[in-house]
């Protein structure tokens, strides 16, 4: 078994259309997890670190699994506290990319 740990980007899930299950598709929840990487540049317009997608996972969940994992989601998500912005600091310039690679060499001793 693997175990990957990624940052999301985007969620979506689809299932078959009633003309489609007719034709004897599967009837399963598609859902795709597109994950991330942040880049060390901040977004346009923003402080929060560039995110490129770098992975997609996809998988299938029966009818009773995606309910069981729908309110099994939503549970967790109540005990959340509602989200912050990233404390990543990220360079607004290339300027600044070269100021923050000194500071983390001054820190790091070298």
């Amino acid at each position: 078994m693997i175990e990957i740990g990624i940052d999301t980007l985007g969620i979506d899930a689809e299932a078959p259309e009633a003309e489609e299950l007719e034709a004897g598709v599967t009837p399963v929840v598609s859902c795709r997890v597109v994950g991330s990487l942040d880049l060390p540049f901040a977004q346009p317009g923003s402080d929060q670190p560039m995110k490129i997608p770098s992975v997609i996972l996809r998988f299938m969940l029966t009818k009773q699994a995606a309910n069981e994992y729908g309110d099994l989601l939503k549970a967790k998500a109540a005990q959340l506290p509602d989200e912050r912005t990233s404390s990543v600091l990220t360079a607004q310039s290339m300027r600044e990319v070269g100021r923050m690679a000194e500071q983390d060499q001054r820190l790091r001793g070298n």
